[in-house]
């Protein structure tokens, strides 16, 4: 029986941290995510969630904060492979299309995550790279 771990109340900035310890804890931290994530789109948001969560800043640096922590190859190749689940929350479904927006490049500095986009543009900051 697969056991479920409970991560709302997990904080990223230590994921990261432990992530930065070396290649080997790196790997563990990867690891965990994707068992965690097993074969469920929920779970995929849920972490996605916790990861860059709504009301967050997006920053310069946040795609390495983002890469570190999992890894854009490992999240776009979950978000393609996983089925659709229809009863997914409008929280989890918010995150999901934040980790579609990431994948596409289409996050902006200085952009609130979350909320309405004000401006096409943050000025002095180029589109972002698509990881898809």
């Amino acid at each position: 029986m697969d056991e479920i771990v409970d991560i709302s109340q997990l904080e990223a900035p230590a994921m990261f941290t432990w992530a930065q310890i070396n290649a080997v804890e790196r790997a563990k931290e990867v690891a965990f995510w994707v068992r965690f994530i097993g074969n469920s789109r929920a779970r995929l948001a849920d972490a996605f969630n916790v990861i860059a969560p709504g009301g967050t800043v997006w920053m310069k640096d946040s795609p390495n904060y983002v890469e570190q922590i999992i890894g854009a190859k490992v999240l776009a190749r979950l978000f393609a492979e996983l089925p659709d689940d229809p009863s997914l929350s409008p929280k989890q479904q918010e995150g999901l299309d934040r980790l579609r927006r990431f994948l596409a490049g289409e996050l902006r500095v200085g952009e609130i995550l979350g909320e309405p986009a004000i401006g096409a543009n943050v000025i002095g900051e180029a589109p972002g790279q698509a990881w898809a």
